[in-house]
């Protein structure tokens, strides 16, 4: 299990493509060479066609720095406290808000990947869970033990990562995302991650989406592309 550091940019943007190249030629370079990070990619909103969701509006980009542990995190992102991540606005103009969290990732096996060694791919799903959940620990039990093997059958589907906040001080003084639980699904194109959201997994994922522990807040899925910083 590792940590992973997730900078997330929330509001509007009519290009978020060139937003991406934009954040990527201004901090790249500083986010790929973090003390002790394991890896670090960008990841920029795309459209995806969902048969049983209406289309939602996700985060139109989002930063994912890895690290070993906590510690390894914390000290390794007090060497961005200078780079004025959160008061990033473009070019082109974005208008929203940048926020922040500490994940506990776990990565689970896939049908085409069940020793989970192979790549993730280069288009994800992410979903975030706002929470709270009425129990936080029997809502992780039941969706850790139930949903990834279902993911796993979705058609086309390179990786399932899950996520669950880490306990961490921050360095930054960037808002709080507060996001109780993450899903991220791989897949190597957006047109694979529609196959699977077409597929009969999806609809059993719906179908125990129904038996999850009792939980509020917002639900929000967006497709996402990948690239290395």
């Amino acid at each position: 299990m590792t940590v992973a550091w997730l900078l997330q940019y929330v509001g509007a943007c009519d290009d978020p493509g060139a937003l991406g190249d934009a954040f990527a030629a201004r901090f790249g370079e500083a986010l790929g060479s973090l003390p002790a990070a394991q890896d670090a990619a960008l990841y920029t909103a795309t459209g995806s066609h969902d048969p049983i969701l209406k289309e939602e509006t996700g985060p139109k980009l989002v930063v994912r720095v890895r690290f070993p542990t906590v510690g390894d995190a914390q000290a390794g992102l007090a060497a961005a406290s200078g780079l004025g991540l959160a008061d990033f606005t473009g070019p082109p103009a974005f208008r929203g808000r940048a926020c922040h969290e500490l994940m506990a990732e776990e990565r689970y096996p896939v049908a085409s990947d069940p020793d989970m060694t192979g790549p993730h791919g280069a288009v994800s799903y992410f979903v975030l869970y706002d929470g709270p959940a009425e129990d936080d620990a029997a809502f992780r039990r039941y969706y850790h033990a139930n949903h990834p093997p279902i993911l796993g059958r979705m058609t086309g589907i390179r990786s399932t990562v899950l996520g669950t906040p880490a306990a961490w001080r921050d360095p930054l003084g960037i808002a709080d995302a507060g996001h109780m639980h993450l899903c991220d699904i791989s897949f190597d194109s957006v047109a694979d991650l529609n196959a699977g959201l077409a597929s009969q997994a999806r609809v059993e994922l719906r179908e125990d989406f129904g038996k999850f522990p009792p939980f509020e807040g917002a639900v929000t899925h967006q497709a996402m592309t990948r690239r290395a910083l």
